[in-house]
């Protein structure tokens, strides 16, 4: 009897093995798979062309990314223009692996285009995996000194021309802004290829001034300009002043109501997103775990900051998490205000 109770017991656990078995070889792989991540190579696609701040942001990332990821991947750069970030974000979002090998840098007006529902839009942000932010720097208004346009306020008195990559761009937006709530008369004009290009003809005379371009990328690009007095500082964008700017007026301080006030918040809020790095939907969240540890320590890592340094350009990290949690903020932003602002920015 014991003996065949024995065996019972035998043949009910060979029948549960028999079941078991095959879930556990298709849970096990998967499950080690997602634990440790390790990548060869690892693309950051740029949202913008070669050579202006986004692009250069991406290169010196890629000098050291690698450093701090498993397996120190190589790291390439991949620019995708085109409708200010959404080209780049339809590609993560359709044709990008989805193992955290293809990460993008992203523009900071892309995340305007889905708040306001413009057409092409073929993404959703909040799927996104945000890995974290390089810096948080204000947007400033600058204009030639021979405009004869010295202080904000003689914008209100005459026109004068600002050149733009497009309308959604924020160079594009944020004249059209200040003509709406705070009565400017600024003449956008439209149609350069890249922030490199409005810079030639701001220096050629072509147009007398240039909007929403990064403190940041000025001071690592065009500081010679400042120091020379060639151009001058009219406004800066962004929830509260740059340190290094306290003379420059604020744009959210200008507002006239509260009203104007919540719209020009709407776009003073864009800085958690100036130099973002994130991973389309679907990486793993193993993965993106350690992708976001590894860019936090190369923010904070004194050989990378060192290099930053020598380049001129500013870091101001912000975690991913709190970048995420800034970008679900922003895109649950009341329908009124919404509204308002996206009325605010049309011609």
């Amino acid at each position: 009897m014991r003996a065949l109770r024995l065996t019972r017991s035998y043949n009910a656990t060979l029948l549960a093995m028999r079941w078991l078995l095959p879930a556990l070889l298709f849970v096990t792989p998967a499950r080690a798979q997602d634990a440790a991540p390790s990548w060869r190579e690892i693309k950051i696609v740029v949202g913008a062309g070669a050579g202006g701040g986004y692009d250069i942001y991406a290169r010196l990332v890629a000098r050291h990314f690698g450093r701090f990821l498993p397996g120190s991947p190589r790291i390439i750069v991949v620019n995708m223009p085109g409708a200010n970030g959404m080209t780049a974000a339809a590609y993560m979002t359709v044709n990008a692996k989805k193992d955290g090998s293809e990460l993008m840098l992203s523009t900071q007006p892309l995340i305007l285009a889905q708040l306001f529902s413009n057409a092409g839009v073929r993404f959703d942000l909040r799927q996104f995996r945000w890995i974290g932010n390089m810096s948080g720097s204000n947007t400033v208004t600058i204009v030639r000194t021979d405009s004869g346009i010295t202080q904000f306020e003689d914008t209100r008195k005459r026109e004068i021309a600002i050149g733009s990559a497009s309308p959604g761009s924020l160079g594009g937006m944020y004249p059209l802004l200040m003509n709406n709530v705070l009565g400017t008369q600024f003449k956008v004009v439209n149609g350069y290829a890249s922030g490199e290009a409005i810079d030639l003809a701001l220096e050629r005379g072509e147009v007398q001034g240039r909007s929403g371009v990064s403190w940041s990328t000025m001071k690592s690009l065009r500081m010679d300009w400042l120091n020379s007095r060639v151009m001058n500082l009219l406004v800066q964008v962004g929830l509260q002043k740059s340190p290094d700017l306290p003379d420059t007026p604020l744009l959210l301080d200008l507002a006239k109501n509260e009203e104007d006030r919540a719209i020009i918040r709407v776009f003073s809020s864009l800085n958690a997103f100036t130099r973002p790095i994130l991973g389309p939907p679907g990486i793993p969240p193993a993965a993106t775990e350690i992708l976001r540890r590894g860019f936090d320590k190369m923010l904070h890592d004194a050989e990378f900051l060192q290099n930053a340094n020598e380049m001129g350009l500013e870091i101001d990290p912000m975690i991913g998490e709190d970048v995420e949690a800034a970008a679900s903020a922003l895109l649950a932003s009341p329908e009124a205000v919404v509204s308002r602002a996206k009325a605010a920015i049309e011609p």
